[in-house]
């Protein structure tokens, strides 16, 4: 297993969700949107992309759509923890598993971590 603080962990589930996704997307190419800017993977919608993802990772990756910004901050994310307690009652420690899932979407690409509690989107909706 490969890891590092901002890349993540590769780990064989992570390798296989993201060769899924490399072959869905094959010559679909990347997009910047400034020359400044990260590569960014453009999809029509983001059912494309939560069809590879666990319903949790699904739900947090819908909270982190419907924020504006491209970059966005882990207190932007905690904003839809009523939001996600609703949805999975059982869980009585939401905002670690937030921080739990965003790292699971840093490790297969979805998003990158910028520095301590600030992510960027890796993906633009077209």
């Amino acid at each position: 297993m490969v890891s590092s603080e901002l890349k993540g962990q590769f780990d064989k589930e992570n390798i296989k969700t993201i060769i899924e996704i490399v072959k869905d997307f094959k010559g679909k190419g990347l997009t910047k949107i400034d020359e400044s800017e990260d590569e960014l993977l453009p999809v029509k919608k983001a059912t494309k992309l939560t069809k590879y993802l666990s319903p949790w990772q699904k739900d947090v990756f819908n909270c982190i759509a419907s924020i504006p910004n491209p970059v966005f901050s882990l207190s932007d994310v905690n904003k839809f923890v009523p939001v996600l307690k609703a949805k999975h009652p059982k869980n009585n420690n939401v905002e670690a598993k937030i921080r739990q899932i965003l790292q699971q979407l840093r490790d297969i690409g979805f998003i990158k971590f910028i520095e301590r509690g600030k992510y960027k989107k890796l993906w633009c909706i077209l």
